[in-house]
């Protein structure tokens, strides 16, 4: 993907949507992410 928009559109758009993984050390950067993405369950 281009950017992280481009990233949470697409993820956003799946049938299933069930579960995330966010690879950062920056938690304001994986707050950020994981308040825009549709999913039952996000990992750090």
């Amino acid at each position: 993907m281009k950017n992280e928009a481009e990233m949470v559109k697409l993820h956003n758009q799946s049938e299933y949507g069930l579960q995330a993984s966010i690879f950062t050390s920056d938690q304001t950067k994986f707050d950020e992410l994981a308040n825009q993405l549709e999913a039952g369950t996000i990992n750090w």
